[in-house]
C-alpha cells in the first residue's frame, strides 16, 4: 500500500531538502579538511628532525605515505554510504517503474529538448537534472529518480515512494549528523579564536606542543594567503 498524495509530497520535499543539505555539508567538510591539512603542513615545517623523529610521526598521523604533503588531505571521506557504487549496465534487471520514470525525465530534460530554450537559468536547471537522472539511473539510486520525478511534477508510484524515500530520509539524517560532527565540517564553521584553541588542543593531545604565539602566527599566515 502506498502513501496518500499529500503525505507523499511532504516526504519527497523533506528528502529533497536533506539531499541538498547533505550535498552542501560534503562541500563544506571537504573544504574544511583541505584547509586544516594546509594549516597542519605549516606546523610540520616547524618541526625538527631530532631523536624523537617528530616529522616522521607527524606524517604518519596526518599525511599519506609516499605522497606530497602539499597535495594531501587528512581524513579522506568515504563515498556515500561508505560504499563505492559500481555502474549497473544491465538494463534488463532494472525495475519497470524505474525505467519508465527515467524515460519520462529524459524526455523532458534532454539537451536536444532544452538547448534552444530562451531562458538560460531554466536550461542550466534542466541540464543539472538530466545529469543527476543519468547518474541515478546508472547506479540504481531509486530515491533520487523519485525526487527528480517529483520536481518535474511527474506521476510517481506511491508504493515506491514509501519503499525508497522513507528509509533514505533516515539515512540522510544520520549522514548529516555524522558529517557535522566531523573535523572537516567543524573546522570550516568555527571562528578564528576557536581555531586557535582547537589547533593547540588537537596537536597537544597527539604529542606536538606549539606555543600560543606559533599557533596564532600560522592562522594569520593562512588567513592572509586566502585574502591574497
Amino acid at each position: 500500500m502506498g502513501l496518500k498524495k499529500e503525505l507523499q509530497k511532504t516526504y519527497l520535499l523533506k528528502y529533497k531538502f536533506l539531499f541538498e543539505e547533505n550535498k552542501q555539508i560534503k562541500i563544506d567538510a571537504e573544504s574544511g579538511r583541505a584547509d586544516l591539512a594546509a594549516h597542519l603542513n605549516e606546523f610540520r615545517k616547524r618541526l625538527t628532525q631530532d631523536s624523537s623523529n617528530q616529522v616522521e610521526s607527524f606524517d604518519k598521523l596526518f599525511f599519506p605515505k609516499d605522497a606530497s604533503v602539499e597535495s594531501c588531505n587528512i581524513l579522506t571521506p568515504e563515498t556515500e554510504d561508505g560504499i563505492i557504487k559500481s555502474k549497473n549496465k544491465n538494463n534488463s534487471k532494472k525495475p519497470v517503474w524505474f525505467k519508465k520514470l527515467f524515460r519520462e525525465i529524459v524526455f523532458m530534460t534532454h539537451p536536444d529538448k532544452i538547448n534552444n530554450f530562451p531562458i538560460p537559468a531554466v536550461v542550466k536547471k534542466y541540464s543539472k537534472i538530466y545529469l543527476l537522472a543519468n547518474e541515478s539511473y546508472e547506479n540504481d539510486i531509486y530515491s533520487d529518480i523519485l525526487m527528480i520525478g517529483a520536481d518535474l511534477d511527474l506521476e510517481l508510484p506511491p508504493e515506491q515512494v514509501k519503499k525508497y524515500i522513507l528509509p533514505k530520509i533516515d539515512t540522510l539524517s544520520s549522514q548529516i549528523k555524522d558529517a557535522k560532527e566531523g573535523v572537516g565540517y567543524q573546522w570550516a564553521h568555527i571562528t578564528f579564536d576557536q581555531k586557535e584553541t582547537f589547533l593547540s588542543n588537537y596537536l597537544r593531545q597527539l604529542g606536538f606542543v606549539f606555543t600560543k604565539e606559533e599557533v596564532k602566527e600560522v592562522l594569520i599566515r593562512r588567513s592572509n594567503r586566502k585574502v591574497g
